[in-house]
Order: structure tokens, then C-alpha cells, then sequence
């Protein structure tokens, strides 16, 4: 790029129709050479007042002090051009948010001459992005931080306690039978009392505290540099105070409580999903003993927030496809030879790799999940048959049933139509049933059998899984 030449027809364009940039030239200690009428909009500063001066007269003192604007030429410099947005300043002193471009200017052989700037007021973009930024990560009810906010500070928090080890507190408030405010007054109503018990619960809890809304009837409240679990219960205990205080809406006086579930950690390893499902668990627990109290989070919900998680990964490995089927031999000693194989399941945790039946057959039994578990292995065994051509084989494929799948109805006709779909001899499968689950329902198991008999399926006794 050609050096710049005060009084060329360039110059003169820019001082005549760009009106939107400040475009002006700097010599090669950012002193200002040229001004057009675009910087004279933008910086409040006529031809004559600016000419000559330092471009440092633009930033913020604390800038100037830091070594801002030489840092920013010495960067344009090394690098040919630095594009960077910051806080700059009028002649009058107010400040307005500028995207700027610094190009260095240099001749043919490559030394440099000076630096072009253009700047453009973007404070309206800015703060555009400001409120979309506070919409995404607040309520638009109540103007509380909403649950990603709360998430990621909850994240912040913890990480902090590495460095400064101390407790942190999670406090879950639920507000008891909410919905009947919303169903008799109206969800207006309900949206002020929630916009009022948010306001009341800043007020009770103590500076650098955070109150935030999950959604529904559910406030969050993050607490740092707590003592223990008993300061943590003293905070919950204000909080339960305050919101039990009266309510006003539409002339009529309303009393609100809250159930509240408390957990605390100082182990900064502790990711903010446990922590929170532990106060949620707290919660219930105050529910279940009478609404309108506090629990702390201990070992024994502990166990039970446990299983709901496994509960919830269970279903979602099934949904995930992350189990496998492992096929195991099956000898007749009496000839020494394979007469069949026997369909085992195995899951593929992502966090605790495979696992043994024994390690997931018991909670499937009592969640339910055994039945289309159950129904996945049959299919999958006979699909396995189908993809390797064992048409001819007349070695069988034995796979297991458990009670639940006994219990339900169409059990047989689930039978039949795997059978169907894969082409799967009916004499080539074995089914295996526990001898608990013939005895807890005998006519039904009797009812069972002579209808997956009547298949022509095999039936065996077996140990479910194992």
C-alpha cells in the first residue's frame, strides 16, 4: 500500500462521503495526519482541533496508563494489521463502544511510514448482544439468573475451591402446591408471586449469593464460603422464613411455603449436576416429611439419588443401543461337542465399561426395563442367526425370560414374530426360564409355556442372566 499524501484526491473523497467510519491517518508514533467527516461524527473532534495530536486521545485514562494505544501500533506493526473493540472517549468525555482497525502503511521497501485507522461506533450492535446475552441466560419472568447461568456459575464455584479450599452450599427451593395459585388467580398472578418471593429471597440471602429460577416453581440458590452444613441449614432456615411471609395478590392475603433440600461439598472434583441432584433429593425429602421445611442431603438419599441415576442410564442405554450380546458355548459332555449357544447380555457403560448381568439384571427387574431388555436379546440372538447363515445349523440359540416378560400378555406373540422376521427355526431356539419365576405364578407360567410350546420352541430351567 502506497503511503498516504495529505491533499491527494483520495484524501479528499474521504473527507467528502464516508460518513458511517472515523478514517483517519496516523504517522509512525500515532500521531493524526488526516481526519475525515466520518471522525468528526464519531470522535466529536473538528480537522483543526485533531490534526497533530496523539491518537492515545481516544482511549480511556486507565488505558493510556496500561499502554494501550502503543501496544496496539506495535502490534499493527509486527503483524500488518490488529482489529481489536474496546471503550473509547469523545471530545465531551462520554464513551461509546468502537470496533477499530489499525493497517500498518509501508513503501515498497518495506519501511514503515505510518498506520491507517478506521473506527466505527458499534455501542447499538453492543448492546444488542447484551440483552440477547441476558435473555439467554435469565428468566424473562423474574429476571433471575435461569438454570444455564446458574450451572455455569455453580461450575465456577467449585473450580474456585482448589485454589481456596472452602464449602460450597446448593439450596433447592420448591414452592409448595404453587399451581393452585396459578390454577385459581391465574398465571398473571402467579408470574408476580414468583417475581416477589424472587426479590424477597435476594433481600434474605447474604452479598455475592446467588438466587436463580429453574423453571416452574423451582428456585436455586448458590451460597460460597459457608462453614458447614449448619450454617448452610441457618441460610435455608431465613429463606423458608421469608417466603412464608404473606403474600398480596389481587386484595387477597396469600401464605406460600417452601420446600427446601440443602447439599454442601468442599471437594472441588464434584460436578454441579450431582450437587444439585443431591439438593433436589433433599427437597423431596422435605416434601415427603410434611412440606414447608429444610433437609440436608446425606448418605442415605445418597443411595437413593444413586439409583435414580441408574435408573435414568439404564433406560438410556437401552435407548442408546449400548448393549451387546456375548454368545456362550453350550457343550454336551457326554459327546464332547457344541450342541448350541446361550444368548448373554452384557452393557457397554461409556463411563464403567462392560458389565456383568448381575450388575444391572436386578434394577431392570424392578424398573420394568427387563421386558423390552428381554425383548432386545430375543431379537437380537435370532438376528444373529439370520446375518451368519445358520440355516443349516442345527445347533439352537438358548436366551432367557425373565418373570416380567412371563407377566405380559403377548409374550408368545412377540416369540412369533422374531421367529418370523429373522427366519429362525422355532426348533433351533431354547427358551430359559428361572425356576422362581415358574413357581411365583404357576397357572400363569403353565398358561405361558403351552403357549411358547405350541411355537415349537424349546423350554429349559436356567438361572436368568448369569
Amino acid at each position: 500500500m502506497a503511503w498516504f499524501r495529505p491533499g491527494h484526491e483520495w484524501d479528499k473523497w474521504l473527507m467528502e462521503s464516508v460518513t458511517d467510519y472515523a478514517i483517519f491517518m496516523l504517522d509512525s508514533e500515532g500521531y493524526i495526519l488526516t481526519w475525515n467527516c466520518g471522525a468528526e461524527l464519531i470522535k466529536d473532534y473538528r480537522f483543526e482541533e485533531i490534526v497533530g495530536r496523539h491518537f492515545s486521545c481516544f482511549y480511556l485514562s486507565n488505558d493510556v496508563e496500561a499502554g494501550r494505544p502503543d501496544s496496539a501500533l506495535a502490534a499493527a506493526a509486527v503483524e500488518g494489521r490488529l482489529e481489536d473493540e474496546g471503550w473509547r472517549v469523545r471530545q465531551d468525555g462520554t464513551r461509546y463502544w468502537a470496533n477499530v482497525v489499525i493497517t500498518a502503511v509501508r513503501d515498497e521497501r518495506g519501511r514503515l511510514h505510518g498506520f491507517a485507522c478506521v473506527t466505527r461506533d458499534v455501542s447499538e450492535r453492543r448492546q444488542r448482544l447484551q440483552q440477547l446475552e441476558h435473555q439467554a441466560l435469565h428468566d424473562s419472568v423474574t429476571g433471575l439468573p435461569n438454570r444455564i447461568l446458574f450451572v455455569e456459575l455453580l461450575r465456577q464455584a467449585l473450580s474456585r475451591l482448589e485454589r481456596c479450599p472452602n464449602t460450597v452450599a446448593v439450596l433447592f427451593v420448591d414452592l409448595d402446591r404453587f399451581k393452585n395459585i396459578n390454577d385459581s388467580l391465574g398465571h398473571e398472578a402467579g408470574d408476580q408471586a414468583l417475581c416477589a418471593l424472587g426479590d424477597r429471597l435476594e433481600r434474605v440471602v447474604r452479598p455475592g449469593d446467588t438466587v436463580a429460577r429453574f423453571g416452574g416453581d423451582e428456585l436455586m440458590v448458590l451460597c460460597e464460603d459457608v462453614t458447614g452444613a449448619p450454617h448452610a441449614a441457618t441460610i435455608a432456615d431465613r429463606i423458608a422464613r421469608s417466603v412464608r411471609s404473606p403474600v398480596i395478590l389481587q386484595n387477597r392475603e396469600l401464605i406460600i411455603t417452601a420446600s427446601i433440600g440443602v447439599a454442601i461439598t468442599a471437594d472441588p472434583a464434584t460436578s454441579p449436576e450431582h450437587l444439585i441432584a443431591d439438593a433436589d433429593a433433599a427437597m423431596y425429602r422435605a416434601k415427603e416429611r410434611g412440606r414447608g421445611r429444610v433437609e440436608l442431603f446425606d448418605s442415605a438419599m445418597r443411595s437413593r439419588a444413586d439409583r435414580l441415576d441408574n435408573e435414568v442410564r439404564l433406560a438410556q442405554g437401552l435407548e442408546r443401543e449400548e448393549f451387546r450380546l456375548f454368545f456362550q458355548p453350550v457343550i454336551d459332555l457326554s459327546q464332547g461337542a457344541t450342541v448350541g449357544y446361550e444368548a448373554l447380555a452384557r452393557w457397554e457403560h461409556p463411563e464403567r465399561g462392560l458389565l456383568l448381568p448381575e450388575e444391572f439384571i436386578e434394577l431392570a427387574e424392578e424398573t420394568g426395563l427387563i421386558v423390552p431388555l428381554g425383548t432386545w436379546v430375543l431379537e437380537e440372538a435370532c438376528r444373529d442367526r439370520m446375518r451368519h447363515s445358520y440355516a443349516e445349523d442345527p445347533r439352537t440359540i438358548s436366551v432367557n425370560v425373565s418373570l416380567s416378560q412371563v407377566a405380559q400378555p403377548d409374550l408368545a406373540e412377540v416369540v412369533a414374530r422374531t421367529l418370523s422376521e429373522t427366519r429362525t427355526p422355532p426348533s433351533k431356539l431354547c427358551l430359559e426360564l428361572t425356576e422362581s419365576v415358574l413357581m411365583a405364578d404357576a397357572d400363569k407360567a403353565v398358561t405361558v409355556l403351552e403357549d411358547l410350546k405350541s411355537l415349537g420352541v424349546k423350554l429349559a430351567v436356567d438361572d436368568f442372566g448369569t
